[in-house]
């Protein structure tokens, strides 16, 4: 007996994600840790100080020569957040920022980094205190 086609056509739909699914699951809120902050450390002072500072407040050795300059992360508001003014980014505004850069600025994509890599410099930016 022949399998009518509209059988396997569903089959194979619901055997494979969605696109909005696989950008939900990327996306989805992920509780960062304090262990991942603190792995976070070396490697935004790898990737990152050069132009945001070791202290996170924008004054890196390449700051003076970028325009605009580098985001200060020792002040409260971020630009590129998809929250409510006056709070703080969401974990994937963060995310969205370091894996595909923004346009206009000197600011890169840091694509070339694992999620894993990216996560922890997320973490380590969220969790630095503010002035």
């Amino acid at each position: 007996m022949k399998t009518p086609i509209v059988t396997i056509v569903v089959a194979m739909l619901l055997a494979v994600p969605t696109w909005a699914d696989e950008k939900e699951e990327h996306h989805a809120p992920r509780p960062l840790t304090a262990a991942e902050a603190a792995a976070g450390k070396p490697l935004y002072l790898r990737e990152c100080s050069g132009c945001h500072g070791e202290r996170g407040n924008g004054a890196g050795p390449a700051a003076d020569f970028v325009d605009p300059r580098p985001r200060d992360f020792t002040k409260g508001p971020f630009k590129f957040r998809t929250t409510e003014s006056g709070k703080p980014p969401a974990t994937a505004d963060i995310l969205r920022t370091i894996e595909h850069g923004i346009p206009g600025t000197a600011m890169p994509s840091f694509a070339f980094l694992t999620d894993d890599e990216r996560t922890k410099i997320a973490a380590y930016i969220l969790k630095r205190p503010p002035r």
